[in-house]
């Protein structure tokens, strides 16, 4: 990713954990590995902003609030973790 991750945050459950990784731009990542949970998109909604969500591997990535910039970038990097 061109952006150096400013903040990484794992917080842990009884079944697993969720990981959040912000960017200095706003943009956030999140990994949820576990079960009896469920990642959702924040309830921000702006029409500049992209998001996606795909399980992988029996976790479920998520990306929000990404730039239209930036986009093809997460997509490039989503796409190449579906492989």
């Amino acid at each position: 990713m061109g952006l150096i991750r400013t903040k990484s945050d794992r917080q842990y459950y009884g079944d697993g954990f969720m990981e959040y990784y912000s960017y200095a731009d706003k943009s956030i990542i999140s990994v949820l590995c576990g079960e009896n949970a469920e990642l959702n998109f924040s309830q921000l909604f702006d029409e500049e902003k992209h998001s996606r969500k795909e399980s992988i591997a029996g976790r479920i990535i998520m990306y929000e609030n990404v730039s239209t910039e930036r986009k093809a970038e997460f997509d490039k990097a989503f796409d190449k973790m579906m492989e």
